[in-house]
């Protein structure tokens, strides 16, 4: 196994999707004369409070403290039926999703989901948001059968309140397709997110943010199975919606571009590349004091020579980045291991793609690159 530091093209964005439904708002305001008199309820709206915070912060890990807090303390004031415990436990195994303690999740998300059902009935649009956090909290990387049971439930009550053409419907499709292929990686996920990108195309046209959201995440689908000119259909449409002249680069287009580095680059194309190297560029001021990180890296073949005697180590290359971004004047500048790993290393950073340096609106190459690459033979 030959590794190299982690290109910016290879991480999948991800896209928030806001709820679509609320639920129970808590007013702080109505418990005041309730905590001049109660110590529970003071402790409640101070737990309450700063949960708030650290939510609004997207601060999950400081916020999971306080939302444990004052589901406990509302669960004592309020009583297991009331709506108010029932919003207090679902923002609670939320957190504790997000931080990742999803058996926990799990746990706590099934009492939301039978407090809901209580109050609202097991049809009740109010059930979405458990149902497809309950979804998240039940995933297994390569099965997502537990999910599916969730996913289709929800869908299906959003089919039965809003239609199956809705843009409700299409969120919770997009959600789906999203979060199955971050956390277990099936074909389902594919399924998923064309479905949504067909409502929004109905719906929005192609110009459209959520279109764009959509065939994003299909781009990113494609392109982790290797398919590279679906991967470009796709892509090229979301960076036709991210783009635009009048607003600041966002991180969207961002990874777009840098997305399309690698597609062309597995197409053999390396002059299409350019173009998105290039637009990098023009929107990433240079910092001398940042690491200068490739957008594109092709895994350097281990040498036979080393791995027949079982020799890890690694290489250090130096180079020159061109105003195109690509590599020249490749030279090892240091090893360990094996001495074969000098020419591995070499050749490998030929085909690194990088987004030049700009200079008064103007690419400029940039000399004194350096890159390690190690080289350890996989258990």
């Amino acid at each position: 196994m030959c590794r190299c530091e982690k290109p910016l093209a290879s991480t999948i964005m991800s896209f928030s999707i806001r709820h679509f439904l609320i639920f129970c708002i808590i007013s702080l305001q109505s418990l005041t004369a309730i905590a001049d008199s109660n110590t529970d309820a003071a402790s409640f709206n101070k737990a309450y409070k700063q949960y708030q915070h650290f939510d609004k912060a997207d601060r999950p890990d400081k916020a999971l403290p306080y939302a444990k807090q004052a589901y406990e303390l509302g669960l004592s004031l309020f009583g297991e039926n009331d709506t108010k415990t029932a919003a207090l436990a679902y923002n609670y195994g939320s957190v504790l999703l997000e931080t990742r303690n999803t058996k926990e999740a799990e746990v706590i998300l099934k009492t939301t989901l039978d407090l809901y059902e209580t109050a609202y009935g097991k049809q009740g649009l109010e059930l979405i948001d458990p149902l497809m956090s309950l979804g998240h909290a039940n995933a297994e990387y390569g099965n997502s059968r537990y999910q599916k049971k969730y996913y289709s439930r929800a869908l299906s009550i959003a089919e039965k309140h809003k239609g199956g053409k809705s843009i409700l419907y299409a969120d919770l499709l997009l959600e789906a397709g999203r979060e199955t292929m971050h956390r277990s990686q099936t074909k389902d996920s594919g399924r998923y997110l064309v479905k949504s990108h067909k409502l929004y195309q109905s719906n929005y046209g192609t110009g459209h943010p959520k279109t764009g959201a959509a065939a994003f995440l299909i781009g990113t689908y494609e392109l982790a199975r290797k398919r590279y000119g679906k991967a470009k259909k796709y892509f090229l449409e979301s960076l036709n919606t991210f783009e635009n002249p009048d607003q600041p680069s966002s991180q969207a287009e961002m990874a777009t571009h840098a997305f399309l580095v690698e597609v062309y680059e597995e197409l053999n194309e390396p002059e299409k590349s350019t173009e998105h190297c290039l637009a990098i560029g023009r929107m990433t001021p240079y910092d001398p004091d940042q690491e200068y990180r490739p957008l594109y890296k092709r895994q350097p073949k281990y040498p036979m020579s080393a791995l027949r005697t079982g020799h890890e180590g690694h290489a250090i290359v130096e180079f020159t980045v061109g105003s195109n971004g690509m590599v020249y004047d490749a030279k090892a500048i240091e090893s360990s291991g094996s001495k074969s790993f000098e020419n591995a290393a070499v050749e490998a950073a030929k085909q690194f793609r990088y987004a030049p340096r700009f200079v008064d609106g103007e690419p400029v190459p940039t000399e004194g690159v350096q890159n390690m690459i190690t080289f350890e033979i996989a258990d």
